[in-house]
């Protein structure tokens, strides 16, 4: 059926988010129960930088103390218990160390099921009395809240408790204060079994209950756990007997991943001790923490932390819960627009794993696990007890709310067009690190948007109002009236506390999926934000809301944390949720044909338009299409690894959980929900990482999955007569080598670059050798072209990059485990430095497609790791590290196996790790290796036919290889490489443009004599060119060669910024040599912003270095005021929608004045002079100049 025809009467059933309210109807915290966290104190780090652990948690089992409990009932009871007891064992697998066990999937029921009530392997009556008597009495057999209602569970029906729940039931407030071990917040995955009658009570359709009150898709058995050892106890039963595991603290889950017919259920909800850490340290983090139980919930943790004069993140509801299936599924917050997401602030988890053991997860301890439980998802990897969470300095907000929609003075046309006005706002919102939380609804051809609200940390109200203000001038221009109610508050909780409503629970039949949106759907002007648009108005024609985040939780903003929370999350700007109303009284196939439709439609319009992105595990379709790479993109075999090393039993299931698609719910109801047993999937849907177009390709099985990243090898053991240890650790008695140095004066087996043969080989004498003369074990195709599947793997891992911490497959200790691993390295390449060297046109095409075509290949996967080491190293300025000199040894070896072997010498992958060792070469300064690689570089792509060969038949190699070359001369090398080395000239170099503008080359010469860098003025010059030259490319027309001007200006910007100052040269004037530095690369993206990848986190660190240069500078009274105007100037311009705005302002109308600039026009002439270009005199500098003329009281006059 088609979405749109769904009638709104049957709004009625939405979702409290899919409900408009008012802002005058909020309902406050204060005005809820006032219960809090109880157990409210303070804890002390121990001298071996562990934690305390709650009361709670000091009642736990080992395996010593669980046999001799064992004995004691037997000695007790008598032996004929015995078999009882055993049912608490602990595994003999210690999960924390036994990474090599088979994964089991034989399930104990029928048919490869969990057992389910019924069975012959269903526990026993006497099974079940023996764990309630070891938890102390805290096991229960649960009933719906609404049996009440119904007269088949007591006789008869309790009218007044009937009408109390019926009159209560949409709040989630009151389902959760009245501590239910078993209600869920999404009734419809638990099989509408048993809701209130004036809410559901079908006698026909998919979910037929005859009138009466059935257990459904709730737990059948719930442990009210109090204790850490109930819970183990509990975890150790339910792994022995086969039997399915949830866990439930509020329900609050979109999917109702807290529910499950037939299981047993650990209800967390009275853990809820709380402590501040006054000063915790460890490896990563020194500061204040506060540890919370794993009952705890927002408003709780909010109000407790608050009287500390701090603050953390927590949910957007205040009933959800900040320890449970939030922060372990990423966590978005309302302080996510300035400190990142939720999983950013974990220091450490106490959880339970499936072997019934307590650890501890953190950077220290278990760090995969800790990598895992930090994004990875709830209910997947083991059962938390507490977790320390990083936290803030409290800082003042700012909260807007406001509602515009049809009236009769206001169309919906001119509505939609205020719509737009606000989506093409999300850039600015996001880099000011604003919150907003909105709905948009179409009641009957009215569409109302409700924003609730617009929430502004660390802000002053008049910088808040300054943020929105452009909004505010476009949208009354656009004849809709908006008001914003704005509100100040002095911290977070407060803030919180006047701000979010607290929403009603109205979600029986409404189905939801979520989608995460990138920058580049938002850039006004574009086709794609066009028809981004257009489909969210499309859903709303269609009867469905929109609820709407604007906030961007990026890895600076959370504190550059190594968690599994997807890079969807750090490169979207938007989350949007929407969803579709359905008459659950309709049979399961009509039903299910909607959810498809829903999933197949306007969900799957989103994902078309959002290519490689992804959605909120949390708050997402059920149904999702390849949920694997949509809820953590290519962190997905690493998650599904750590799943089979901590659940090698199979012990947690969530739906859409890490490893879920192996398992299925066979629904008695033939819908998608919990109401069924737990089987084995013979048909499961298996990962596949996305590309920049919809996969049609075939998925992978797991084997596939890691066969990029092979087995550890066998290590070798070192010795004292190593001939590879170094001399000083062999006098010193030190087992030091090559594999494990522990110094960095090992001697390098392979270091000598002539070993490499480039010697150039007839073209068409290419004899085919088999795969063991190449001594890699590698299978080349013939075939340059990608595919979904490669065609060919390896079986070697990297020689010191071996998977370390975050991998869950090094069976290494942890003393051993290398500072870099694979799953680091790749993420590194592809987000960081990929970002920073390529054109922003090739990023989002290397971050599909480059693990399909370096997977491929052992010496270009050895190479990619190799070069991100490098770029680390240097970021990191500690020279160059052990593992980075054993992975170009490594690299080394391999191009010389791969380059005498005709076939594999000429192949696209050994091309490209030619080029990209050039360029490693060029950033280690050995200039003789680099003329050598590129030299035989050149060879072989001229036996391949010249560059434009390769790229007709692999366009990302081609680029990749043009890209290395550039980085490493600072121009191209490769333009028509079929004829021999020949650069074309390019027509800027002879244009009357250019030697016009030469004429002002008088003002960076006097550089020099401002003590600037010989260095440094040198790029400058290059700058100029490049920047003329690319101005007079785009003149011209030619926007390849204006491409090629734009790869060397990114060389030429990474050189500036990694160009150290010359001794003394900044002492005459301070801060001079590096305000250049830096106003020159942000001088680039000033014409050239719309050809590189997205600058936002540069711009803002490049602002702020600039900003604190030139106040050395300007503290120092410099007399270079025709300088400091353009130096102040370009910081300007490029601050637009930043804080630091005002300052350069402010500084700049004092240079303005020395100067005697009293018109546009002067200051026009000025920057023209200094910039070498008129395009830096755009509307953004006029825009710069109109402050500055307010803040001197001056006339305007146009440029």
């Amino acid at each position: 059926m088609r979405l749109a025809t769904v009638p709104f009467c049957l709004a009625s059933l939405a979702t409290a988010r899919f409900t408009p309210h008012s802002t005058s109807e909020t309902v406050h915290l204060e005005k809820l129960d006032t219960r809090q966290a109880h157990n409210l104190g303070t804890l002390e780090q121990n001298a071996d930088g562990s934690m305390p652990p709650f009361n709670y948690e000091k009642l736990h089992l080992t395996s010593a103390e669980v046999r001799a409990l064992q004995k004691k009932l037997s000695r007790t009871f008598g032996r004929k218990w015995s078999h009882y007891w055993n049912l608490f064992s602990f595994s003999p697998i210690d999960v924390t160390q036994d990474h090599n066990s088979p994964v089991d999937y034989t399930l104990a029921g029928p048919d490869n099921c969990k057992p389910f009530p019924g069975d012959a392997a269903w526990p026993s009556f006497w099974e079940w009395q023996a764990l309630n008597l070891v938890t102390s009495g805290a096991l229960i057999k649960p009933v719906p809240q609404t049996h009440v209602c119904y007269s088949n569970n007591t006789g008869s029906v309790d009218e007044t408790a009937c009408e109390t729940v019926s009159e209560n039931w949409h709040g989630q407030y009151w389902q959760n204060s009245q501590d239910d071990p078993i209600e869920m917040l999404s009734p419809l995955y638990q099989g509408m079994s048993c809701q209130p009658p004036s809410e559901f009570n079908s006698t026909v359709g998919a979910f037929d209950n005859e009138g009466l009150c059935t257990q459904g898709g709730y737990p059948s058995y719930v442990v009210d756990v109090r204790t850490v050892a109930q819970m183990q106890l509990a975890i150790n039963f339910a792994r022995n007997k086969g039997i399915r595991l949830v866990v439930k603290n509020t329900g609050h889950d979109f999917s109702g991943k807290s529910g499950g017919a037939g299981s047993l259920s650990l209800w967390t909800h009275h853990l809820k001790e709380t402590a501040f850490v006054k000063h915790y340290k460890s490896a990563n983090y020194s500061g204040p923490a506060f540890k919370a139980g794993a009952g705890i919930q927002g408003f709780e943790i909010y109000k407790a932390i608050s009287s500390y004069g701090l603050t953390t993140l927590g949910g957007e509801c205040p009933t959800v819960s900040p320890t449970g299936g939030w922060i372990m599924g990423g966590g978005h917050a309302p302080a996510s627009g300035i400190w990142g997401m939720g999983a950013d602030h974990a220091l450490a988890f106490e959880v339970v794993t499936a072997d019934g053991r307590l650890v501890t997860a953190s950077n220290d301890h278990n760090p995969d696990l800790f990598w895992a439980l930090r994004g990875g998802g709830g209910l997947t990897f083991g059962v938390v007890s507490s977790v320390l969470f990083r936290v803030h300095e409290d800082v003042p907000v700012i909260s807007a709310s406001w509602t515009f929609g049809t009236s009769a003075n206001v169309t919906k046309e001119a509505v939609y067009a205020g719509l737009k006005s606000w989506f093409a706002f999300f850039p600015r919102g996001a880099d000011n690190e604003i919150y907003a939380y909105f709905n948009i609804f179409n009641v009957a051809g009215s569409v109302t948007l409700t924003m609730a609200p617009f929430f502004a940390m660390n802000k002053t109200l008049t910088q808040a109002q300054e943020i929105l203000q452009p909004w505010l001038d476009d949208v009354k221009s656009l004849g809709v009236p908006v008001e914003p109610e704005w509100q100040s508050f002095d911290g977070f909780y407060p803030a919180y506390n006047g701000s979010f409503p607290v929403e009603d629970v109205i979600n029986s039949g409404v189905v939801t999926a979520s989608r995460l949106f990138p920058r580049e759907n938002f850039m006004n002007g574009t086709q794609l934000f066009e028809d981004t648009f257009d489909s969210i108005t499309d859903n709303l024609d269609a009867g469905m809301a929109v609820i709407g985040y604007n906030m961007a939780p990026t890895l600076e903003r959370g504190g550059y944390q190594n968690t599994s929370v997807s890079q969807a999350w750090r490169d979207s700007i938007g989350y949007m949720i929407t969803g579709v109303v359905t008459n659950m009284s309709m049979p399961a196939d009509y039903l299910v044909e909607q959810r498809r439709n829903f999933t197949n439609g306007p969900m799957q319009r989103w994902r078309e338009l959002t290519p490689g992105s992804g959605a909120y595990l949390n708050e997402a379709d059920r149904m999702e299409p390849n949920f694997q790479y949509s809820f953590w993109g290519t962190k997905y075999p690493s998650l599904l690894r750590v799943k089979q090393h901590y659940d090698p039993f199979n012990l947690f299931y969530a739906t859409t959980g890490v490893a879920s698609e192996f398992f299925e719910v066979r629904s008695i109801d033939n819908y998608p929900d919990e109401n069924g047993r737990l089987c084995v999937n013979p048909d499961p849907k298996l990962y596949y990482p996305e590309s920049s177009s919809s996969s049609t390709g075939d998925t992978m099985n797991e084997m596939e999955f890691w066969a990029a990243v092979p087995e550890q090898p066998v290590p070798r053991r070192a010795h004292k007569k190593s001939r590879a240890g170094c001399r000083a650790c062999k006098a010193r008695k030190v087992k030091c080598d090559e594999r494990r140095p522990l110094c960095l004066n090992y001697e390098r087996h392979f270091t000598n670059i002539s070993a490499c043969d480039y010697d150039e080989k007839e073209a068409t004498l290419r004899p085919k050798c088999s795969a063991a003369s190449r001594q890699v074990g590698i299978a080349f195709s013939e075939s340059s072209g990608l595919s979904n599947k490669p065609n060919a793997t390896f079986s070697r891992i990297p020689q010191a990059v071996a998977p370390g911490r975050l991998d869950p497959f090094d069976a290494r200790s942890e003393s051993q485990a290398p500072d870099y691993t694979v799953d680091s390295l790749m993420h590194h390449y592809l987000h960081n430095f990929a970002a920073r060297c390529f054109p922003f046109y090739a990023t989002r095409q290397l971050v599909t497609m480059w693990w399909h075509f370096v997977r491929a290949d052992e010496l270009l996967f050895h190479v990619m790791l190799l070069v991100s080491g490098l770029d680390q190293d240097a970021l990191r300025r500690t020279g160059q590290s052990i593992e980075t000199r054993q992975m170009l040894d490594r690299c080394l070896n391999l191009l010389s196996t791969h380059i005498r072997d005709p076939i594999a010498s000429t192949t696209d992958h050994t091309l490209v790790a030619v080029a990209s060792l050039a360029a490693v070469e060029h950033g280690r300064a050995d200039m003789r290796a680099l003329h050598s690689h590129l030299a035989g570089l050149k060879n072989l792509i001229k036996m391949r036919g010249g560059l434009e060969a390769i790229r007709s038949t692999n366009p990302l190699a081609a680029n990749v290889i043009y890209w290395y070359t550039v980085v490493s001369m600072g121009e191209p090398q490769l333009l028509d490489i079929t004829f021999g080395d020949f650069n074309r000239p390019l027509h800027w170099q002879s244009s009357d443009r250019h030697s016009k503008v030469l004429t002002h080359n008088a003002a960076w010469t006097d550089l020099r004599d401002y003590g600037v860098d010989t260095e440094v003025t040198l790029l400058l010059s290059k700058v100029q060119g490049y920047s003329i030259g690319f101005m007079a490319a785009l003149d011209h027309g030619s926007s390849k060669e204006a491409l090629q001007l734009l790869s060397r200006v990114c060389s030429i910007v990474d050189e500036l910024l990694q160009q150290q100052t010359t001794r003394g040269s900044d002492l005459r004037e301070p801060g001079l040599a590096q305000s250049c530095r830096i106003a020159s690369c942000l001088h680039l993206f000033t014409p050239m912003s719309g050809y590189f990848p997205d600058p936002t986190l540069m711009l803002h660190a490049l602002v702020r270095d600039l900003k604190a240069s030139l106040t050395r500078l300007l503290h120092a009274k410099s007399s270079h005021a025709h300088l400091l105007l353009w130096l102040l100037a370009v910081g300007g311009v490029t601050a637009h929608s930043m804080p630091e705005r005002s300052w350069f302002v402010g500084h700049l109308s004092v240079i303005v004045t020395d100067l005697n600039i009293r018109t546009w026009e002067d200051m026009r002439d000025h920057l023209v002079a200094l910039a070498l270009h008129d395009k830096f005199c755009d509307i953004n500098s006029f825009a710069l100049w109109q402050e500055v003329e307010q803040k001197l009281d001056m006339t305007t006059q146009g440029p």
